[in-house]
């Protein structure tokens, strides 16, 4: 960063897992754990160092901010520390003039800041300046003067004001950055107890492939929700390109959006169309909004425009009358912090079933069957959910969608499982079907006590599409035409298993003709 402009809290993170708790904090808002600050015993190399030193020659409060003055570029590093509330920051390679002492505390009572604590220590030449908050506050860094005055302002946090119960503490590593040059390790023990007792490891989900660390802070600065007769909008913008991690609970008609390395500059919207209520907290790393949804069906799509920037949520609500019967649950598998196999090509299983999920309802709605989709866009569900639908909709088959993978790149094929005995059937025709429009290998039908499929009154059937390791077959599960291909294969083994059903006995019995379209 350059001299003589407003500097803020680190803005990189990375997830190791030792350390000790600590937020970030930056512009108006929320925390997040990042590398951790390096502590090793001091060494005669760095204690003869010939680095030029830098004197401190004044701390004082003064008109709302802590100022530091010194004789030279000041170096530093910062961070953020939770329960109680602390804000540090770390001056190195600095003495403090003799006309100060080596260990002082400045009262300010000022509503946000109780009091500074200073404490020079001689063996690693650092000196730790630490501001004692009343409340969960952001401090604002601004280096002046050639890099040798920094300014500490105080801001109130929008943190108290958010909605929900409080979220335990973050657990993770230190967050602190070097601003400047590279410096050798900061060495030697806490000049003062500022810490605690070290923190258990990072909790809470890993990141996967499909879910990566955003590099950068994920500056949220608008959030925005509009509704109309036909659906619900929520716009989600940053000032820069957004990651977000998605979370749907089908039994409380919920989704949580999780942003993850992230400041809030803004408040939730008022709730309004198919939004009942948000929540906002804060959880481990990461910041999660909750929408309360009116209805238990949605169907849910996402785009992301401005590169990256903006991304819009379509919420509209999936209704089930009775002209739709009968009905199949298709099930996308995985989705969310899960993304299944990882294809030789670096496809992943969750993103291709759901496209071949969509594909198959409409195959299936030209066929005059309903279908229902566990999830709509790439966000975690839990089996449970998945398979309790089944108990709320008037279900006349569970079809779940998956691919495969091997240790062997050249494992190709077609495979269908099922749980139930009165799944058997559906489990064949399916992949008959499957072999017989795509020219792909039978692997056969096999019984497995897979969770997904344990319903005992409706026929069940997971069915793996191919093989992401084979670099052909998962070149073809990305081919838009070979995913229309399998879904009108699924939906034709459908009708064939209907067929073979008596009158009324299927749930959900069918009370008209179907069209049969090959």
């Amino acid at each position: 960063m350059q001299h003589g402009t407003t500097n803020v809290l680190p803005l990189t993170i990375k997830p190791e897992t030792m350390g000790l708790s600590v937020y970030h904090m930056a512009y108006l808002g929320i925390l997040a754990t990042a590398s951790p600050l390096p502590v090793a015993p001091a060494t005669a190399s760095i204690l003869q160092s010939n680095s030029i030193r830098s004197v401190v020659s004044q701390i004082v409060w003064r008109e709302g901010k802590l100022e530091i003055t010194a004789n030279g570029p000041l170096r530093f590093r910062q961070a953020a520390f939770h329960a109680p509330e602390r804000y540090v920051v770390d001056l190195l390679d600095a003495e403090i003039s003799t006309q100060l002492p080596n260990v002082m505390t400045l009262p300010v009572n000022d509503g946000s800041v109780q009091q500074v604590r200073v404490a020079f220590h001689p063996e690693t030449v650092s000196l730790r300046i630490v501001l004692d908050l009343a409340q969960a506050t952001v401090c604002q860094i601004e280096q002046l003067s050639a890099g040798q005055q920094l300014s500490i302002k105080a801001r109130h946090s929008i943190i108290s004001q958010l909605i929900g119960p409080p979220v335990p503490d973050l657990i993770g590593p230190p967050v602190l950055e070097l601003i400047g040059p590279p410096a050798p390790e900061l060495i030697g023990p806490p000049v003062l107890d500022l810490i605690g007792p070290p923190a258990p490891e990072l909790i809470g989900p890993p990141a996967t492939p499909s879910q990566p660390w955003p590099d950068h802070l994920q500056v949220v600065e608008r959030l925005q929700l509009r509704h109309t007769n036909k659906e619900t909008l929520l716009e989600i913008q940053a000032a820069a390109p957004l990651l977000v991690w998605l979370q749907q609970d089908l039994t409380a008609a919920r989704l949580t959006i999780r942003v993850p390395h992230a400041a809030l500059l803004c408040q939730p919207p008022l709730p309004g169309g198919a939004v009942r209520r948000f929540t906002l907290r804060r959880e481990p790393e990461v910041w999660a909004l909750t929408l309360d949804l009116a209805e238990k069906l949605y169907v849910f799509s996402t785009e992301s425009q401005e590169a990256g920037r903006l991304l819009r949520l379509r919420i509209s609500p999936q209704t089930i009358s009775a002209s739709d019967r009968p009905l199949v649950i298709v099930d996308a598998g995985h989705g969310g912090y899960d993304p299944g196999a990882i294809g030789i090509g670096g496809r992943q299983e969750s993103q291709l079933v759901l496209q071949v999920a969509e594909r198959l309802r409409l195959a299936l709605a030209e066929k005059g069957i309903a279908a229902v989709l566990t999830r709509t866009i790439d966000a975690e569900i839990s089996l449970a959910e998945r398979l309790a639908l089944i108990g709320r909709l008037p279900t006349l088959a569970l079809i779940s969608l998956h691919c495969n993978s091997s240790p062997f790149p050249e494992v190709s094929g077609i495979e269908t499982y099922f749980r139930q005995p009165n799944s058997q059937l559906l489990a064949k025709t399916i992949l008959g079907r499957l072999v017989q429009a795509s020219g792909s290998s039978d692997r056969g039908v096999r019984q497995g006590q897979l969770f997904v499929l344990q319903h005992e009154e409706v026929p069940s059937s997971l069915v793996e599409l191919g093989f992401l390791s084979n670099a052909k077959e998962e070149a073809r599960l990305a081919d838009p035409d070979y995913q229309v291909l399998l879904a009108r294969a699924i939906a034709n083994g459908i009708l064939d298993f209907l067929d073979q059903q008596p009158l009324g006995k299927t749930l959900g019995s069918r009370n008209r003709s179907l069209p049969r379209k090959s």
